[in-house]
């Protein structure tokens, strides 16, 4: 009966052993477990705060790029016409035009390029008159504005054409001439194609 108690005893022992062992597989599985999924959540977690981060590092990076290049941006702006902006393009050209010391008289239209486009263009026709060199000036100047322009026509013509000292004038600036000039007049016709149409 003693040995039915110990075999009983060293197998009630063998089970505790089997049941401890068992507990603690299950315990180190468990425990495996839950560290590979926090280690796979952790993962993630960083990867997304270096994504956050590279978004926040390009985001500071265009924001210092558009404050560095507003003014750059001003002057792009300044250059295209618009329907509010086209009456500063007209004042542009009269202030030019009282610089060379001519008379203007200005007609703009807005016109189709193709008919079938949906894109309209500002058409200048500026009619100048003054002396040959004036005239001549502020052609040249025209021509020479901060704007896209495609010049269709430039005219220069005058009722007595035998003057030569005005066209020596313009090319060695220095003019001799003791008679009255005879009035020139400059047309000159253009499309401005920096012109948005909003």
């Amino acid at each position: 009966m003693e040995y039915n108690k110990k075999t009983k005893l060293y197998n009630n022992l063998k089970i505790a052993i089997a049941i401890n062992i068992l507990v603690l597989l299950l315990y180190f599985g468990l425990f495996y477990l839950v560290k590979s999924k926090n280690d796979s959540e952790l993962a993630v977690s960083i990867s997304n705060l270096n994504n956050l981060q590279s978004i926040q590092d390009s985001y500071s990076g265009y924001h210092t790029a558009l404050t560095e290049t507003v003014g750059e941006r001003e002057k792009l702006n300044s250059l295209m016409v618009n329907k509010r902006t086209a009456a500063v393009f007209i004042e542009d050209l009269e202030k030019l035009a009282k610089h060379s010391g001519v008379e203007v008289t200005k007609t703009v239209s807005v016109e189709k390029q193709v008919p079938q486009a949906n894109e309209n263009m500002l058409v200048f026709n500026v009619r100048a008159k003054g002396s040959l060199r004036d005239v001549f000036y502020f052609t040249l100047l025209e021509e020479s504005m901060p704007y896209k322009t495609r010049f269709k026509k430039i005219v220069l013509s005058s009722g007595d054409i035998s003057t030569n000292s005005d066209l020596l004038s313009i090319a060695g600036g220095k003019g001799t001439s003791q008679t009255k000039e005879s009035p020139w007049v400059g047309e000159a016709s253009f499309e401005l194609l920096s012109y948005i149409n909003e």
